[in-house]
């Protein structure tokens, strides 16, 4: 009744006068703060004690601390359930098959997150969570929304932390401290257009993610949204219903050769042709089950591939999913953000004034009267490590040209740039190497350009671009 109370109550930020420079604790909730593990948890104090009624209230980085006069012994102190200002309040899911892993509230509550929610005193201080734990292509982090409080863990690292909630909540209005972790940054979604709600309420949020872009027309009169794992589009010509874009095809991920059923149990055999296809873990048709089926991701266009030391994946014509061998729950198998991706590739195009990808329109190809070039590469997605081969093809009159000269233009990520020479064309109009890519953080995206010298001396260049995950 306590939590409830004061979610319905609209609680101000700080109004009065500009807090001091350098802010501490208040006396009155210096007790409550050390008990609740102090400036390691929750960060330091970002404005000042305020009262507004008869509550006491003071932000730190990750809380609002409240104090109500009226209520008995330390049940006095608590922390006000901000996080439900959020707006994220995601639909009840049944609880996982695991008994073993946390669940309150219809959510699941991510196994690493629990030891520190026990530390702080339980649900009845943390609150209910209001989300299910998602994986944020956008920062890198695992996280979760509780009522009270946010929790947070960057991906490949174990150490737990408490989401800005207070940051957030309180905005121009507090003093930030002068260092803390952006990782820990509260960032909201755009709103799902309504003509995609139902949409994504019937596929899962688990599935879909968060929005990334606001829903925007499209050139034949249609409307599009991106979200983290998906993007939808509503074509007049088609349907007029939601469907989702073939996103492998417009990131260009190759499809892998067929192969034959394989004798490994808790498989799944896709025919494609000649009794070859694709062989597809009954995980992976489990979640997809839950989620719209093969209806909604489209056929299997590779195998599994392991891309890491735990992670597998497989890619359907709109996603592809992964399974993560070291998490549990509702975070073991889930999509690869590809609509983070080609979101990233849209923002990019937006930036630089020219057109992005599309179905219709795909990356790298340049015309000028009946010469043709098209660049391409080996992979859309790079992992660290791996090597990268591009090349391009030129064409005069849709027919291959042989011994056009061609020059690779590769800017790297601290200004500098590459130009390489790629062996003149071959009788089938192509042109290809083998390029080392440098060390930059994952969900970079690497642009190149290659030029044809053809007519003789007059380039004529394309554009593309990769992405590096992991």
């Amino acid at each position: 009744l306590m939590t409830l109370s004061v979610a319905c109550t609209s609680i101000p930020v700080q109004e009065t006068a500009p807090p001091l420079p350098v802010l501490s604790v208040d006396d009155l909730f210096a007790g409550f703060y050390g008990e609740l593990g102090g400036e390691a948890r929750l960060g330091p104090a970002i404005s000042q004690a305020f009262t507004y009624g008869q509550i006491s209230y003071q932000y730190t980085q990750a809380a609002l601390m409240a104090y109500d006069p009226h209520l008995k012994g330390w049940e006095r102190f608590y922390l006000a359930a901000i996080g439900l200002d959020t707006g994220l309040i995601q639909a009840s899911e049944p609880p996982p098959q695991d008994t073993t892993i946390p669940y309150a509230n219809g959510h699941t509550i991510d196994p690493s997150f629990w030891p520190l929610i026990q530390a702080l005193g339980g649900l009845s201080r943390v609150g209910n969570p209001i989300t299910e734990p998602r994986y944020n292509p956008t920062k890198r982090r695992i996280e979760q929304y509780f009522e009270n409080l946010g929790f947070y863990r960057v991906e490949n690292n174990s150490e737990v932390g408490l989401l800005a909630y207070g940051l957030w909540r309180c905005g121009d209005s507090c003093t930030p401290p002068p260092i803390w972790p952006e990782e820990a940054e509260v960032v909201l979604p755009p709103p799902v257009a309504a003509e995609f709600s139902k949409t994504v309420a019937r596929l899962g949020e688990h599935f879909v993610g968060f929005a990334l872009s606001p829903p925007y027309p499209t050139p034949d009169g249609g409307t599009q949204q991106i979200f983290e794992n998906i993007a939808l589009k509503i074509s007049p010509a088609e349907t007029g219903q939601p469907a989702l874009l073939p996103l492998t095809r417009i990131l260009e991920i190759a499809a892998s050769p067929l192969q034959p059923p394989s004798s490994e149990g808790g498989m799944f055999f896709y025919p494609i042709q000649d009794r070859l296809g694709y062989n597809v873990p009954q995980e992976f048709l489990d979640y997809l089950a839950q989620h719209g089926g093969l209806d909604a991701s489209g056929a299997p266009i590779s195998q599994v591939e392991r891309v890491g030391d735990d992670v597998l994946r497989q890619c359907f014509v709109s996603l592809c999913l992964e399974k993560h061998e070291r998490e549990s729950g509702v975070l073991r198998i889930r999509p690869t953000p590809l609509g983070y991706a080609y979101w990233q590739y849209q923002n990019q195009a937006a930036t630089s004034g020219k057109p992005g990808i599309t179905p219709e329109t795909p990356a790298g190809t340049s015309q000028q009267g009946a010469v043709t070039v098209q660049a391409w590469k080996r992979l859309a997605i790079l992992k660290p490590g791996q090597q990268q081969e591009i090349g391009l093809t030129v064409l005069e009159d849709n027919h291959p040209v042989e011994g056009v000269g061609v020059e690779l233009i590769f800017p790297l990520p601290d200004g500098s740039q590459r130009n390489l020479i790629l062996p003149p064309t071959s009788d089938d109009g192509s042109s290809s190497l083998t390029l080392d890519v440098p060390e930059v953080p994952a969900g970079t995206i690497l642009s190149y350009t290659l030029c044809a010298y053809y007519p003789r001396g007059q380039p004529t260049c394309a554009e593309d671009r990769f992405l590096m995950w992991r």
